[in-house]
Parts: structure tokens; C-alpha cells; sequence
């Protein structure tokens, strides 16, 4: 019988993303501090997604949330 052993790492790291809206308003871009020329894109009128230099090893999340509707928005506590 082997008696080889194998170590398997899986980072958790996650990286939180900041989004802003394309200039030409069709696209939610996503870029993140962490990792360098990190981008996803979600084109609002197809519904499709890319990316660019995405490091499979770390999840990235993130939400856009319009400014517009961010200014109506008071806390309640």
C-alpha cells in the first residue's frame, strides 16, 4: 500500500469588488484594489458577462447600486 499523502489548500480569501457604471451606460464594471487589471463586466441590456485577468484561486463579489437611488436613502436608526 502507498502511503503518499497529499496536501490540497483551498484559499478562502474572497475579494470585495467596487462597480461603477460604463460611461457609455450599457455595462457594470467591477474591478478590484487587491488584484491588478482585475475586471468583470455585465452589459445590462444583454444580460452577458466578462472578464479580464480573473485569478481563478481568489472569489471576487460585489454589488452596484445606482447613486441615484442612493441619495434617497436615509438610515433609520
Amino acid at each position: 500500500m502507498d502511503n503518499t499523502t497529499i496536501n490540497i489548500h483551498f484559499d478562502d480569501a474572497e475579494h470585495q469588488c467596487e462597480s461603477y457604471i460604463s460611461a457609455d451606460k450599457t455595462e457594470i464594471v467591477f474591478t478590484c484594489s487587491k488584484c491588478l487589471n482585475y475586471e468583470r463586466r455585465f452589459n445590462i441590456q444583454t444580460g452577458k458577462m466578462t472578464h479580464k485577468h480573473t485569478n481563478t484561486e481568489i472569489r471576487h463579489s460585489g454589488f452596484y447600486f445606482p447613486k441615484s437611488l442612493s441619495m434617497g436613502i436615509c438610515s433609520l436608526n
